[in-house]
């Protein structure tokens, strides 16, 4: 099975290739064309292609191809519009400049698979019930500058069980979300700035890699910025061993790696406030306003 997919993957790569496509060495499923001056993007999965230009006559000459390549292994179905349905993933440009997404289906699955069971009856309505359901959560992604990447990463000090630490990092380019990451670090450490260290450290490949990734699409970054609120952290993360102090020196060297990447330009680290640190949301379970604020950001709630 595992091989049948790969002489898949390569027949597709081959033939994308031949019709003048370009892949992004960051993703193997991302390839690229210029057509008409504008740029012909495809993602695919398997045999679920998604593909985006400026102009609908590129799209349906892209589809006739597709059609004529492969049409005869199996029907080639396309669909148009500004909503579209991926991956288990309702994606919805109806608003200019905006996208939202949707993944009704993965929730109703979560919520068949939850270990306990409630029967109708036994359900308490409340206030904010119907406001619940009738506002149907939702990601909504904007990009206020597609050059200026912000990470915000943040760590929760000893709060397994096992007094490991917790990591949390958000990424946007405007409003929403579009990466974010909750991960439970692998070793122990002793105070709130290693933690954090040890939490940039867990980013620190998807940062590089968004990076990358952006620029070979022929986006050139201006800025990749990593917010953290623990001063003492950033400290040692730009200024590297003249800023560790005695007990800082005995932290693995591969933390400094950090350094490193901020004198080479790859990213630059700024203060964030504790209160709008977004990152704080995916690092322990918080509660009341705070909760909803985030909640609200991270989604890109603009209602």
């Amino acid at each position: 099975m595992l091989q049948a997919s790969l002489l898949w993957y390569r027949n597709l790569r081959a033939s994308l290739e031949e019709y003048g496509f370009v892949f992004n060495r960051y993703d193997p499923c991302i390839a690229n064309r210029m057509v008409n001056g504008k740029q012909l993007t495809i993602r695919f999965h398997v045999d679920d292609v998604l593909a985006s230009h400026m102009e609908q006559q590129v799209l349906e000459d892209f589809f006739t191809w597709v059609n004529e390549k492969y049409g005869g292994l199996k029907e080639v179905t396309c669909t148009r519009g500004k909503v579209h349905t991926y991956l288990g993933m309702t994606l919805d440009f109806s608003k200019k400049g905006n996208m939202k997404i949707r993944m009704d289906d993965y929730v109703d699955r979560m919520l068949s698979e939850f270990p306990v069971k409630f029967k109708d009856n036994e359900i308490q309505e409340t206030p904010a019930g119907n406001n619940l359901l009738e506002k149907g959560w939702h990601l909504t992604l904007s990009a206020d500058d597609l050059r200026v990447i912000k990470w915000y990463v943040d760590a929760s000090f000893a709060v397994h069980p096992d007094f490991k630490s917790h990591t949390g990092a958000v990424m946007t380019m405007g409003t929403g979300a579009v990466q974010a990451i909750t991960r439970k670090q692998k070793l122990n450490c002793d105070s709130s700035t290693y933690a954090e260290l040890i939490g940039v450290h867990d980013a620190m490949s998807n940062i590089l890699w968004t990076r990358l990734f952006m620029e070979e699409q022929g986006y050139p970054i201006k800025k990749n910025i990593l917010y953290q609120d623990n001063k003492s952290s950033i400290l040692l993360e730009t200024n590297g061993r003249s800023s560790a102090g005695k007990r800082s020196r005995a932290l693995n060297i591969r933390y400094f790696f950090v350094t490193d990447q901020v004198e080479l330009g790859n990213i630059t680290i700024e203060h964030m406030p504790t209160d709008e640190m977004w990152a704080d949301y995916m690092t322990k379970p918080l509660q009341g306003e705070k909760f909803r604020k985030f909640r609200a950001v991270i989604q890109g709630d603009q209602d």
